[in-house]
């Protein structure tokens, strides 16, 4: 069991981390013209290295 769920996050994370850089448009359409530094506009570019994190965080330790 421990194998299979540690392989499922080694895709997501995978899939999170190869997706980083056309993400950047995504991110732009998400801050839909919210004012620089605004709340709305740091949330909308700082979620997806978050989530990347939060996979980062799951997988780490299942791999020791």
């Amino acid at each position: 069991m421990r194998r299979l769920l540690v392989t499922g996050f080694m895709i997501s994370l995978a899939l999170e981390l190869a997706q980083a850089w056309p993400i950047a448009g995504v991110q732009h359409f998400a801050a839909d013209g919210a004012a620089p530094w605004s709340p709305g506009w740091i949330f909308a570019w700082l979620v997806e290295p978050f989530l990347s994190l939060a996979l980062l965080m799951i997988v780490g330790p299942a791999l020791t």
